[in-house]
């Protein structure tokens, strides 16, 4: 072991291979060695190479979707807009740090060192505690000028947040913060003076959320903006080089405004946005140093070819040459402005034929990337053009003869991405010939029975034949190179014998008719796989007898499964359809479970006593004793018909999540050993009492969801508050839905409970609807405030 003070024959090293040793390592491996400031204090010239190589290459992201557990509606393959979301936990491909901790020491140390580096921030909220996270971070980061902030919040969690703390802790960066991302949602109670934001270049932001004048903003270069109000366009700074609008309402300045200089953006971007204003923000601030424009309506009612004239008069008076055209929405018209580098041509009607859709008989020599979704193409025009420049290509549901040779996309030298979507190819896919350059290949929905003599390029990193009627692969020549392999909901009626490639990292199989699945006919290599409707399943070595190292695991069985073998390396398990006589003890290495569907009241599931599982999931599952594993973090016992709560979950140490909605609870007993919960949902159940009990102390209960219940009385005694437990930490409790609940019931409980809280939901008689949920604690505490001055009661 090296110690601290030691020197080592790598700092001995000249600068220049010093570097070049520090390059191959990623930033997660850096960030092992920045705690100890004493070991490089003693290697000077090793700490200068870390430092020259993280601002060479500038930006890190942490995204705490990488840290996310859940399992309960994720799947590791997307291969629609429709999709349910896809998984990314421990997901290096979206952050370059897996831990909030690892990031934590990375930033801490470039902010000490003045380094001048960009810490990108990505957070997207799912549950209240993501958001509890976020804003501890934001209130932990080190100030300074040199290392750069860039911070994007998602919301998926649909309910109300208190984000009123928030603007001060980001005034205290507003130094470091270049970029704030807001990807909204109206139940964010934030507001934020623009102004005070000085050094933001990157600014997306709905209306509502913004006091202040943009026009402070002197070093703003991309704004996205939404909202149904008025935006004024004359208080853009002149500085905006990229403007987004998603449903504001732009007038045209009037004469009274006087002489007014508008910025002149290179790329606009319009959503959803009506025709006048669209056509007086391109009047005022359009010139011929535009490059990229981008419209998206989801209306598929009215017809909006009238922008596409637009652009043509505004070219004709400004004479500008895009580089990049993205059109979304009802079109009929053939497209009449060609940009010089990418075109996205999307049309959105309901049921389009080859005979209304909207048409191209050429592109642009130096096309780059070409995106088209119900297009009619002329593929003669297509090839004779032969943009050779096109890196990226995707047809889908578009409308050409196949007859002219409509699939050689041979003569592409430089193509590396083609999609061919929900396309009527079949055995003419025999035909298809592929440029050597080609590293993503998606064929999906093309009504493919067979790939036997389809040539696939040697460079080939992803391939993607899902969704079609393909019934063997064995007889498939793939490249060796491919990482990914996408051959899910075809009529593949095995996959013995097959020669996947050996490099081969993700396998996605799920819904055909392969029965058995075995180790023998994987690579060692693989990581992620998910297979469904398997009769049997071995899964621990491979062919030679070496053990397979998957980690990220999808199985469901074809009925009722009733044994499978494993290798020890999974981490992450989905299991659907187990059958009564199904039993099995998860190897210690297992971090996450979901079985749905599956009959476990026989005590079949166990786990080994130095169990590592953090999250489990038990769904539309028959439910016996379990020896719940004690590091257990998040427990989901949704949708199960439970009439009770099991016992057991009240002894689990580390339980920070509860889910036990939509079972069929009436009587909510529980007693918990230990003061970590901060999530209970017992929401949709016919819940009639409750009665918790927590140690005594502070307890860490945040949210209490009790909605859509039978509840006759409520008390802060039945939760738990009592005999010297405070639930000081409570942030919201939901009674939404519980029909005899009075309003004395109510009054009393937000009489007692901490100021801490933000949220008491409830429902009529407080709320004007039914289905309106009520904050009933800012009524309670204006009224007290009122008492504490003498004033009289409304």
């Amino acid at each position: 072991m090296i110690q601290p003070s030691t020197r080592t024959c790598l700092d001995l090293f000249p600068d220049e291979l010093l570097q070049n040793i520090v390059s191959r390592v990623d930033a997660l491996g850096i960030t092992k060695l920045l705690p100890d400031k004493q070991f490089l204090s003693s290697n000077k010239n090793l700490k200068n190479a870390i430092d020259y190589e993280l601002q060479k290459t500038r930006t890190y992201r942490f995204d705490n979707r990488v840290t996310q557990m859940d399992m309960s509606n994720l799947t590791i393959w997307k291969t629609s807009q429709y999709d349910k979301e896809i998984d990314h936990w421990r997901d290096e491909s979206i952050s370059d740090f897996t831990t909030l901790q690892e990031f934590k020491i990375f930033d801490d140390y470039c902010v000490e060192e003045r380094l001048n580096v960009t810490s990108k921030i990505s957070y997207t909220i799912k549950t209240i505690l993501d958001y509890f996270e976020f804003e501890e971070l934001i209130a932990g980061l080190k100030v300074g000028k040199e290392t750069r902030l860039a911070l994007r919040l998602t919301f998926e969690y649909k309910k109300q947040i208190d984000g009123t703390t928030l603007p001060d802790k980001l005034f205290r960066l507003k130094d470091r913060l270049v970029e704030l991302s807001l990807d909204g949602w109206d139940q964010f109670d934030f507001e934020i003076n623009v102004g005070t934001l000085e050094n933001i270049e990157t600014l997306k932001i709905s209306q509502h959320y913004i006091t202040g004048s943009l026009s402070n903003c002197r070093k703003l270069r991309e704004l996205l903006i939404d909202g149904n109000d008025e935006l004024d366009i004359t208080n853009l700074p002149a500085s905006l080089e990229t403007f987004h609008m998603q449903g504001c309402i732009v007038e045209f300045p009037s004469a009274e405004n006087g002489a007014v200089t508008f910025p002149r953006p290179k790329n606009f971007s319009f959503k959803d946005q009506n025709a006048s204003s669209i056509e007086n923000v391109l009047r005022c601030m359009i010139s011929s140093k535009v490059e990229s424009i981008t419209f998206n309506s989801v209306d598929h009612t009215d017809r909006n070819d009238w922008f596409s004239e637009l652009l043509s008069d505004l070219q004709n008076d400004h004479n500008f040459n895009l580089h990049i055209l993205s059109l979304t929405g009802l079109f009929f018209d053939p497209l009449s402005v060609f940009p010089s580098h990418r075109i996205t041509f999307y049309n959105n009607q309901d049921f389009s034929r080859e005979e209304n859709s909207p048409s191209i008989s050429t592109v642009p020599h130096t096309l780059t990337e070409l995106t088209l979704y119900q297009i009619s193409l002329d593929m003669n025009g297509f090839l004779f053009t032969k943009p050779l420049n096109l890196k990226k290509c995707s047809f889908e549901r578009c409308f050409f003869d196949l007859d002219q040779g409509g699939l050689d996309f041979s003569g592409f030298g430089l193509l590396t991405h083609l999609s061919l979507i929900d396309i009527f190819i079949g055995d003419k896919i025999i035909n298809a010939s592929f440029p050597d350059a080609l590293t993503v290949l998606e064929l999906r929905r093309l009504e493919i029975k067979s790939l036997a003599g389809v040539s696939f390029p040697s460079s080939l990193i992803e391939l993607d034949i899902s969704n079609n009627e393909i019934e063997f692969i064995d007889n498939v020549l793939f490249p060796a190179s491919i990482r990914d392999l996408n051959l899910t909901a075809n009529n593949i009626r095995s996959l013995k014998g097959v020669k996947f490639p050996p490099m081969l990292t993700r396998l996605g199989a799920s819904g055909n008719q392969q029965g058995d699945i075995s180790g023998d006919d994987l690579p060692l290599t693989l990581k992620e796989l998910q297979v469904s409707k398997v009769r049997h399943c071995d899964l621990t070595k491979n062919i030679s007898g070496n053990t397979l190292q998957i980690e990220k695991l999808c199985l469901a069985f074809r009925f009722s499964g009733e044994s499978f073998l494993l290798p020890g390396s999974i981490k992450s398990l989905d299991l659907r359809n187990l059958g009564r006589s199904f039993c099995h003890k998860f190897d210690s290495n297992l971090t996450r479970l979901a079985i749905k569907n599956a009959d476990l009241s026989l005590g079949n599931v166990t786990f080994e006593a130095d169990s590592q599982l953090r999250y489990l999931c038990l769904k539309s599952c028959e439910i016996g004793k379990i020896n719940y594993p004690p590091l257990l973090i998040e427990l989901d016992l949704s949708y199960n018909h439970l009439a009770e709560i099991p016992s057991e979950v009240g002894q689990i140490k580390h339980l920070r999540i509860l889910q036990l909605h939509h079972n069929k609870v009436k009587s909510a007993k529980v007693s918990f050993s230990h003061n970590s919960l901060e999530i209970f949902d017992l929401s949709h159940n016919q819940v009639q009492e409750v009665q918790l009990s927590f140690p005594q102390g502070p307890t860490n209960l945040k949210q209490l969801n009790l909605s859509v219940n039978r509840l006759t009385e409520i008390s802060m005694d039945a939760i738990g508050q009592k005999k010297g437990t405070i639930h000081d930490s409570l942030y919201e409790l939901s009674l939404l839905k519980n029909k005899k609940l009075t309003r004395e019931h109510i009054v009393s409980l937000a009489s007692h409970v901490s100021e801490s809280a933000k949220y008491l939901l409830v429902s009529p008689p407080f709320s004007k609807s039914f289905m309106d949920p009520y904050n009933y604690l800012i009524e309670y505490r204006r009224r007290r405030q009122r008492r504490k001055r003498g004033i009289p009661r409304d």
